[in-house]
């Protein structure tokens, strides 16, 4: 388990095909990439209120928030 490295996946909400596509894109590169899902965000706001721990924010979306110390990774 010391190969992962423990992300969150930042989701906007939308309908639900277009989210079930970004979710599975996430979840690809998440796989492909030994990234450990701790937390799916659904806002800036759910970021500055989370509690969890994780290395890096993985996403599709833009992300409007200045985040110091945390990695954003964004996939198509």
């Amino acid at each position: 388990m010391s190969n992962f490295r423990r992300c969150a996946f930042f989701l906007k909400a939308s309908d639900s095909v277009e989210e079930s596509q970004k979710l599975k894109v996430l979840h690809d590169f998440a796989d492909a990439n030994n990234l450990l899902v701790t937390v799916t965000l659904r806002s800036e706001q759910e970021f500055l209120e989370s509690k969890e721990a994780f290395d890096l924010i993985v996403t599709t979306d833009t992300i409007m928030l200045p985040i110091a110390g945390v990695e954003i990774v964004r996939v198509q």
